[in-house]
């Protein structure tokens, strides 16, 4: 028997932004969302909702690391190979988030918004 987390990490729709799922779905609830341009926008504001968090959240682990960074005690050479990584991570993690993930979210969500459509259409029609 398998393990129900396991199943749930292998669908990849699983792993999906919760403030733009909150977006979406509250566009759908208001019937809102009938169209690819309407997705776009609940994109977009789910996206607007994440800057303020994730930008905080960098500004701290990057206002940590810079003293690592700059110090020149016993073993500074040591803590700055490791540092290193870590504030380039800070850097490219929120880009990720912020602009390749609503991107594709876009994609997938256009997808599942024309599947969601024809299924409705089918519906009426039977």
């Amino acid at each position: 028997m398998a393990c129900p987390s396991n199943e749930a990490t292998a669908d990849p729709t699983q792993h999906r932004s919760i403030y733009l799922d909150q977006a979406v779905a509250a566009r759908a609830a208001q019937h809102r969302l009938n169209d690819e341009q309407d997705l776009i926008q609940a994109i977009i504001e789910g996206a607007a909702l994440r800057v303020r968090p994730i930008a905080m959240t960098v500004a701290v682990i990057i206002a940590g690391l810079l003293p690592i960074m700059w110090g020149s005690g016993t073993g500074s050479e040591i803590m700055r190979r490791i540092a290193a990584p870590m504030v380039g991570g800070m850097i490219t993690a929120p880009l990720l988030s912020m602009l390749v993930i609503p991107a594709a979210y876009r994609v997938f969500g256009i997808k599942r918004h024309a599947i969601g459509i024809a299924a409705e259409q089918s519906l009426t029609l039977a």
